[in-house]
């Protein structure tokens, strides 16, 4: 087990009557603390009642006094020596931890060395352990196990990975999905304010499918203030649009209304229904003849009944062709042959734009934090970097299955730099791309 995470991806503050008398005592900058926990602490496997850290800790006397009794207590005290820790404020300790380091029954003291520095540690403790490369962490975890009397061989942690790789996000991993709160809220909001078609469109891979899919879905199942219960149906048009409906609903279409009815009965009074149709650009690029007359006949009875609300998922770059088709409204005032969409409702459209900056930071950060892992530094803003050199506009599949790759080759709970570096073959452009593959 690793020390509990707030939301953060700070270690959670223990209690002091527990932390007083830590198996494990671990002082480090600041700097190192993605090291902390998501290398050290899960290869150590304590529990977090047995570790005490530095950056659990404030400043002030009551801070001092307690890494003075967990120095005294702790089966084992660490210290990252490195580039930060020399800059730190803890470093201001090391002549007493090294101190202590002599004195009988209070435990070890061994150095870390992260990186080269200078520090009185390395010339006092009994034993140091050189981790300045990568491929020397696992020896020196095994003897930091063996020094806590811990197993010395841990099993892999199977750590479901956070993202979806090339596929969209699905409702079950909502709790996974960010940087779309402003388009979620929009679109609940329109839905809620009685708007009853709304066409999502953006670019090829920009997040349209995931934003309704786990985002704007799940929230109208958890319930709308305002809103009746809304019963979901999901399709994509396919080659058989009209099958795939039929399916979606569960009845057959010869007449929509009586489709509704069937469907709604099986539900609460009161309740809607909402039909989400993915991947529109299927019915103009893959179905035809009977099968699609068929779908469009459907679907100009469901707009027709109150009972009823469409969501339409669009490529940005065939939004022409659903304007110039028959399930796009048509102006009554435009003469005789258009009087028949008298009375439909009006199609409002919402941008989806590739996610960018912050927002983009958010959807590689967060499912990360959730899941107790950390990118180790340099990783994120080299992500965000390249993503934004990516010439191919659907970017976005791309870079998450570059984390899916990452995941299978993380280091602990570490998301490792170097092995993007090496996936991406240090190429300045499409290195997401590389790194995917």
């Amino acid at each position: 087990m690793t020390p509990a995470l707030c939301d953060s991806g700070a270690p959670a503050a223990l209690p002091r009557e527990l932390a007083a008398a830590p198996r494990l005592l671990v002082v480090h900058a600041g700097a190192e603390d993605w090291f902390v926990r998501g290398a050290l602490l899960p290869a150590l496997a304590l529990a977090p009642q047995e570790v005490l850290a530095t950056s659990q800790l404030g400043l002030g006397e009551m801070a001092l006094q307690e890494l003075e009794r967990g120095i005294e207590r702790a089966a084992l005290t660490v210290v990252l020596l490195s580039h930060a820790f020399v800059a730190d404020v803890w470093s201001g300790l090391a002549g007493v931890l090294a101190s202590h380091a002599e004195r009988e029954g209070h435990g070890q003291v061994v150095p870390l060395v992260l990186h080269d520095v200078v520090s009185p540690l390395r010339r006092v403790a009994k034993r140091s352990l050189d981790l300045r490369e990568r491929a020397q962490w696992p020896r020196g975890f095994s003897r930091l196990r063996a020094l806590l009397g811990a197993p010395e061989e841990l099993p892999r942690e199977d750590l479901p990975c956070p993202y979806p790789g090339r596929r969209p996000y699905a409702a079950a991993e909502a709790r996974r999905f960010f940087g779309r709160e402003r388009e979620i809220t929009e679109l609940v909001q329109r839905l809620r304010a009685g708007a009853r078609e709304i066409v999502v469109t953006g670019p090829s891979c920009s997040g349209k499918s995931s934003l309704v899919s786990a985002g704007v879905l799940p929230r109208l199942a958890r319930g709308v203030f305002g809103m009746p219960p809304m019963i979901v149906r999901t399709m994509r048009p396919g080659i058989a649009p009209a099958l795939h409906l039929a399916q979606a609903l569960g009845h057959p279409l010869e007449d929509p209304a009586a489709t509704l009815t069937s469907l709604l009965a099986e539900h609460e009074p009161g309740a809607r229904a909402l039909v989400f149709i993915d991947q529109l650009e299927e019915l103009f690029t893959s179905s035809g003849g009977a099968e699609r007359a068929r779908f469009l006949s459907a679907v100009r009875s469901l707009r027709q009944d109150e009972r009823c609300t469409l969501l339409w998922g669009l490529r940005a770059d065939l939004l022409g062709e659903l304007e110039q088709s028959e399930l796009w409204p048509r102006d009554p005032s435009a003469g005789p042959a258009a009087a028949r969409w008298l009375g439909e409702p009006q199609v409002s459209r919402l941008p989806v734009a590739p996610l960018r900056g912050e927002l983009l930071r958010a959807a590689i950060l967060r499912p990360a934090i959730d899941a107790g892992v950390v990118l180790e530094p340099g990783l994120l803003e080299r992500l965000l970097a390249d993503a934004a050199e990516e010439c191919e506009p659907g970017a976005l599949p791309h870079l998450q299955e570059a984390l899916v790759r990452l995941w299978e080759k993380r280091q602990g709970r570490v998301l490792p730099l170097t092995e993007y570096q090496a996936r991406s073959q240090g190429r300045p452009r499409a290195a997401v791309v590389a790194a995917a593959r």
